[in-house]
């Protein structure tokens, strides 16, 4: 085994969700289309349903995904490893 110590050498960075700046403006233009289609009960629950499923998928953005960066000294011994 090349690493005498076994010990894995990287920087990980933890998850960090952010909202996205955008949800505002989907709500501005969701409301819109909601007044624009307030006597077609289909259509309201169908934006209803895709604005709900939108702004959800914008609340929870992963923008760091922890990756991991490996050290100098760690990226060595995996390549000593790898041959």
């Amino acid at each position: 085994m090349y690493s005498k110590d076994g010990i894995y050498r990287g920087i990980t960075l933890q998850d960090e969700e952010i909202i996205s700046d955008t949800i505002d403006n989907l709500n501005e233009v969701y409301d819109e289309l909601m007044e624009q289609n307030e006597n077609n009960p289909a259509m309201r629950a169908y934006l209803t349903t895709q604005k709900n499923n939108i702004i959800k998928a914008l609340s929870e953005v992963n923008a760091t995904d922890a990756q991991t960066f490996c050290t100098p000294t760690g990226m060595r011994k995996r390549l000593g490893m790898l041959g």
